[in-house]
């Protein structure tokens, strides 16, 4: 430990952190995102799993996020290190992550293979759940004892009663404790569970507690004040009506579910008292869908007058009233993500998006008075050439024609394709650098225009993602490799000239085979699967 630097001196001022005795309390659990404070106090994942695990009396729930490789990692509330605590619990919700909590296991001196731990008593359990837990366990099978596939409100309770009984306390006995929770709905357990695991998930939102008692920072450095700053954050529903192909939320978040109204009045009044927070940012990855939308809006903003931000929605289900509302709100910037400029690769994509209703609710965006917008696009659909590069152009061309004056007032993310596990897109190559360096040439080439940002996610990078979602048990192997030599684009570029590593990433892959994720049973058949992949190419044959 004497080599590491020590841990960053950074005050925070938050409210509604819990405070418990440490010796007192028999299950201490570690809560760790593996990126930022920043970044990771935007997920709603950790309030959930920190408020849930806290309502336990018998369990204490602290924070851990990652400050850099070689900085010792220790929790929020009490400073305490990691080898402290009963059990790590990894929040994985991004790919490029896993590398970082692999460090946090080093850096805390305990053995980042779960075999060596699992002879070792003192060292805490380490769990993962998240979407990247349902999307693809095996690459970080060599370091996660516990997964948890599906929802954790569903899964805490068995958990914590496993973890709580008398045989945990007595001798701590993993492989007992292993044993135990693979027998359950939802769990994964490496070298324990057996055939397939079914993904859970919550029947009726209405019916779990919801963490209304958010921490919420008052003082921090402005390079760790969470993106959306002092904010509330309001789930209005889970899982997504559509079926994009590409997207992995959609088909591994399936069924669409929302609370109702009543609930979330009872959630927001509740959330603004103890939080003191005056802002709402509105969670769901369709919320355009939710019912209740404009009169929840008009309950938020003219009702209890808060300021209400909406990451993102379906262009094509904004109309006069709902811009005026969000207008009213405070919402500056109206982010939306076509994906595509043509219809053909909607089609692709299977998103039934109506090229004139987007050039139409941008109008009516601005009328009234949001007048920013981001737009998501993708690169590398199948059977994209040179003229759906054009068709982005023109699209925002005639967005700015509409009148959108100012510097950088319409800024566009271009994003690689990642081929998805448990999606119809999971099959595809992904295409060669080359090829997409090409088409961003182009875009930058037919697109200068002052009032116009664009940001590229580096082909390279969107590679790496690549091969962490399709990967193996072998794949795995190589996260402690880059874990110990620095999570640098350099270190995985000179693994990808592997020729086993470019065929996981690059080749388009057998629907006969048997892919690593396959275990996992999210709802979906994979027959189903086949048939939308089979759909794509049939539409250019």
């Amino acid at each position: 430990m004497s080599s590491m630097k020590p841990i960053r001196k950074v005050k925070l001022t938050e409210t509604n952190v819990w405070r418990k005795d440490f010796r007192k309390t028999p299950l201490r659990i570690a809560v760790c995102y593996p990126n930022t404070y920043k970044v990771g106090m935007c997920s709603l994942a950790v309030q959930i799993l920190y408020h849930y695990l806290n309502t336990f009396d018998e369990v204490l729930a602290e924070r851990c996020f990652y400050e850099g490789a070689g900085i010792r990692p220790l929790t929020i509330e009490s400073n305490r290190p990691l080898l402290d605590f009963d059990v790590i619990a990894f929040s994985l919700q991004y790919e490029i992550d896993y590398v970082n909590a692999i460090r946090m296991l080093i850096d805390s001196g305990i053995p980042p293979s779960r075999k060596k731990r699992e002879k070792d008593e003192k060292v805490p359990l380490v769990i993962a759940g998240g979407i990247c837990a349902v999307e693809n366990p095996k690459p970080l099978e060599e370091y996660i004892d516990v997964f948890f596939i599906g929802e954790a409100e569903v899964l805490l309770d068995k958990f914590v009663e496993v973890l709580l009984s008398e045989r945990f306390h007595e001798r701590k006995n993993k492989k007992r404790i292993k044993l135990e929770l693979a027998g359950l709905e939802g769990i994964y357990v490496p070298g324990y569970s057996q055939s397939t695991v079914r993904r859970v998930y919550v029947k009726d939102l209405n019916k779990v507690s919801y963490p209304v008692r958010q921490v919420t920072p008052l003082e921090v450095p402005e390079d760790h004040m969470p993106v959306y700053g002092r904010a509330f954050l309001l789930e209005v529903s889970r899982g997504c009506p559509f079926m994009c192909r590409f997207c992995l939320l959609g088909y591994t978040f399936k069924p669409y579910r929302y609370h109702s109204f009543s609930n979330l009045m009872n959630i927001i009044k509740k959330g603004i008292r103890t939080t003191g927070t005056k802002k709402v940012v509105i969670i769901s990855s369709a919320i355009g869908n939710y019912p209740h939308l404009k009169k929840l809006l008009e309950e938020l903003i003219e009702g209890l007058s808060l300021t209400v931000a909406i990451p993102s929605m379906r262009i094509d289900l904004l109309d006069n009233d709902l811009a005026y509302l969000l207008r009213l709100g405070g919402q500056r910037t109206l982010t939306i993500a076509p994906e595509v400029a043509s219809e053909d690769l909607m089609r692709i994509i299977n998103k039934d998006l109506d090229l004139d209703k987007i050039y139409d609710n941008c109008k009516v965006a601005l009328e009234a008075g949001i007048k920013q917008l981001k737009l998501y696009f993708l690169l590398g659909v199948p059977y994209e050439d040179v003229t759906h590069i054009r068709a982005i152009a023109d699209m925002i061309h005639r967005i700015l024609d509409i009148g959108y004056e100012g510097i950088h007032v319409v800024r566009l993310s271009i994003n690689p394709l990642i081929p998805k596990p448990h999606t119809p897109f999971q099959w595809l190559s992904f295409p060669e650098l080359k090829s997409l360096r090409t088409k961003m040439r182009e875009l930058k080439k037919l697109i200068r225009d002052p009032r116009v940002s664009l940001a590229f996610l580096n082909p390279k990078w969107a590679r790496v993602q690549v091969l962490l979602s399709r990967g193996n048990r072998d794949i795995g192997k190589l996260l402690l490799y880059v874990a110990k030599r620095g999570n640098s684009l350099s270190i995985w570029e000179s693994l990808l000239k592997k020729p086993s590593l470019l065929r996981i990433v690059h080749e388009e892959l057998d629907i006969n085979e048997q892919l690593p994720w396959d275990f996992i049973d999210t709802g979906i058949p994979k027959s189903f699967l086949i048939k939308e992949y089979e759909k794509i190419h049939a539409f250019f044959a």
